[in-house]
């Protein structure tokens, strides 16, 4: 009879077992910093988001006389004057909008809104066998219905931390500046530290790493905009309550691949059911969605295909998953743009090695 074989595990044995190991250290670490510095890391994103945006307007002036300071100065001036313009306008809007999504919300939770969904469930069933248990359509609209809510409450709480937080967007407005005005110099000073060995890498890899973010988070802000106003416009003509809160999320979203319209549909769709009160109105919805989807992918494919990062759908779909586990609905917004981060600089990490001998 043979003696069973004994295995045992030694990784510091075996160097290359460390390559196997060592992701995953870091990636439950980076899990962990993650959730606990999260408003960091949205703030952080946010900085290099504006200034990614208005870093060329400084260099344009740069080359048509002016110095550093003067062009941050005139820029970031202008750039505030359009915030305070649009905060004038839409501020008052906005502030009504959000105490009446929040007082929606609980309303949704105290008396339940469920029958609304239990009608739309019925539609199917109708068509559906495997639908036609009351019991099973019941589950369902419970089920849907406490979803539904949860995003709900993420984007109050989501429109709120970004839109109305005066300590959020004042640290945000003086890291802007600072980045803008010293980004130059924290680059060499970074280069500088390392040893003489790591120059020629450090400097390439610093320069692909700052100009591939740079552009992606350009088009990230490009495609923002445009999908908000849009989408805006639509909710206004639909006469959909919220539609400046409503249009920015879905804007938000359609800067996340593959999944940004589903994730963008779902508090919409919600309010419009609870508040038109009759289920074709998700058809009418989910139609203006396809619609503006549609014609985004036509006009901005190329800015789309840059947000993708070339990760794939399934890779995206549990970076998405990850990022609503660990910070809910933020985490839907602010996953897919952390994980480029890493995987820009994993790549650049990589691309050393695999170039240059250390």
């Amino acid at each position: 009879m043979q003696e069973p074989i004994a295995f045992r595990f030694s990784p510091w044995k075996n160097p290359a077992n460390l390559k196997l190991i060592l992701p995953l250290i870091v990636g439950l670490l980076l899990t962990f910093f993650l959730s606990i510095f999260s408003t960091f890391f949205f703030i952080a994103l946010l900085m290099l988001l504006f200034t990614s945006v208005l870093r060329p307007f400084v260099v344009h002036l740069e080359k048509r006389g002016f110095n550093t300071i003067g062009a941050i100065i005139l820029i970031y001036t202008l750039f505030l004057l359009v915030i305070a313009l649009l905060f004038l306008l839409i501020a008052p809007q906005i502030s009504d909008q959000l105490r009446e999504m929040t007082r929606l919300a609980n309303q949704l939770k105290v008396n339940s809104g469920q029958h609304a969904l239990e009608k739309f469930i019925s539609f199917f069933a109708a068509k559906l066998d495997f639908l036609g248990s009351p019991v099973l359509q019941q589950r369902l609209a419970a089920q849907y219905f406490a979803v539904f809510v949860r995003f709900l409450q993420g984007a109050v709480s989501f429109s709120t931390t970004i839109l109305l937080s005066p300590l959020h967007v004042a640290l945000l407005g003086i890291a802007v500046f600072f980045l803008l005005k010293d980004g130059a110099q924290l680059q060499k000073q970074i280069i500088s530290a390392l040893p003489n060995r790591f120059l020629e890498f450090s400097t390439i890899a610093l320069d692909n790493i700052v100009n591939t973010l740079a552009h992606y988070f350009r088009n990230h802000f490009i495609i923002l905009v445009t999908c908000t106003v849009v989408y805006s416009s639509a909710f206004y003509w639909l006469n959909l309550p919220y539609y400046i809160l409503l249009g920015f999320l879905a804007g938000f979203a359609c800067t996340i691949p593959y999944f940004g319209s589903i994730i963008g549909a779902s508090p919409a769709l919600l309010v419009g059911l609870y508040t038109f009160k009759h289920g074709a109105v998700l058809f009418v919805l989910i139609g203006v969605f396809a619609a503006v989807h549609f014609v985004n992918m036509l006009i901005l494919k190329q800015l789309h295909e840059t947000t993708s990062h070339n990760i794939p759908p399934l890779y995206t779909l549990v970076i998405l998953l990850a990022g609503y586990t660990i910070w809910g609905f933020w985490g839907l917004f602010f996953a897919m743009p952390l994980a480029i981060c890493f995987v820009t600089i994993l790549k650049q990490l990589m691309w050393g090695i695999q170039n240059f001998h250390f």
